[in-house]
């Protein structure tokens, strides 16, 4: 008998989700209302004639957008809870101008901000693992790796700021301040 509570209550918590993303999320409002109107045309036209393999390929389809932005919901709140280091990364990757730095900050961000959130679904106990907290835990290994990315996150940081304040330059005299520097702050240790 608790088992059929449970599975209620997961049924109930179910639909409370989809209610919350309903109210509250405007891309799955739109994409919902899309579907919806696709499918009313689709279904009281004669201008398409699709069979139910096509019916169900769309069903299925239609589903998985919906999940996924569902999921999307999920893990945004999920990173909302955990601090607001997504939104430093992203603000790093908008300053710069190539791609390249902007994809290598988002996807190390993407990478400690996973870790983070995995360690929060251990915490709860919804997997059972020995991931390490990102600059918390003890072992060398994460704590270098992390390091390392902390350090990739600031070299690009430093690089966007230079290159956004100084949009009419060109990147190699950028790169040459850049060396200058080093070679300045190196030439005053020495």
């Amino acid at each position: 008998m608790n088992e059929y509570k449970k599975l209620f209550r997961s049924f109930i918590y179910a639909f409370q989700g989809i209610g919350y993303v309903i109210k509250h999320e405007r891309n799955f409002r739109i994409h919902l209302s899309c579907i919806i109107y696709m499918f009313s045309i689709l279904l009281f036209s004669d201008w398409f004639t699709l069979t139910r393999t096509d019916y169900a390929v769309l069903l299925i389809t239609s589903a998985l957008v919906l999940s996924l932005e569902i999921v999307n919901t999920a893990v945004e709140n999920a990173v909302n809870l955990y601090g607001e280091e997504h939104t430093k990364f992203g603000k790093i990757a908008k300053k710069c101008e190539d791609p390249y730095p902007a994809f290598l900050v988002m996807g190390v961000g993407m990478i400690i901000t996973l870790q983070a959130l995995l360690h929060m679904y251990i915490s709860v106990g919804d997997f059972v693992t020995g991931q390490p907290v990102p600059l918390i835990s003890q072992g060398g290994t994460s704590v270098i790796i992390n390091c390392v990315y902390i350090g990739f996150i600031l070299s690009v940081s430093r690089y966007a700021k230079k290159a956004n304040s100084n949009p009419k330059k060109s990147l190699e005299e950028i790169e040459n301040e850049s060396i200058n520097e080093i070679n300045q702050h190196y030439e005053e240790r020495v």
